[in-house]
């Protein structure tokens, strides 16, 4: 009993209050951050800034395995094999049809889709939520995809 208490206070330390996200701090340093991300294209070469994209795809990507594994306690690489899976479509729509017709934005948002569709493999749960998921990451995505598009344009890199 002592052990187990001993075993909680240290976790409860580790895991904190949960407030993150509700003070003034957390939003003017999340602004600082977006500030800083808008202007890094600004001050590299697109070289760099593709680099820096890859490496936080990866980032996510370890991430979700983190989550899955670590706290969930499931070795699963499913969501590996639908990552795989949507880069590799994206790659052979992008390859074939290229960005000269305007389709790598259709082929990302196709791959996204693939990508949501695998991970929500649980149909009873998929048909009961509605398309508002699949809808909220494909306005997630077209969001991300314009700002980058955006930077790219006022940079002089697309």
């Amino acid at each position: 009993m002592g052990r187990r208490s001993l075993f909680l206070r240290l976790a409860s330390r580790l895991e904190g209050p949960q407030t993150l996200g509700r003070g003034w701090r957390f939003w003017v340093g999340a602004a600082v951050v977006l500030a800083l991300a808008a202007a890094y294209p600004l001050v590299t070469d697109s070289y760099t800034v593709g680099n820096t994209v890859y490496f936080f795809n990866w980032v996510f990507m370890a991430l979700g395995l983190c989550v899955i594994w670590g706290y969930g306690g499931a070795l699963s690489f499913g969501q590996t094999a639908f990552f795989g899976i949507a880069g590799y479509a994206y790659g052979v729509i992008t390859l074939n049809w290229g960005a000269d017709y305007g389709l790598t934005l259709w082929a990302t948002l196709a791959a996204v889709a693939l990508s949501a569709i695998g991970l929500s493999t649980n149909v009873a749960a998929l048909r009961k939520a509605g398309p508002k998921p699949l809808l909220l990451g494909a306005l997630l995505w077209i969001t991300v995809a314009a700002a980058s598009l955006g930077l790219q344009a006022l940079t002089g890199t697309i």
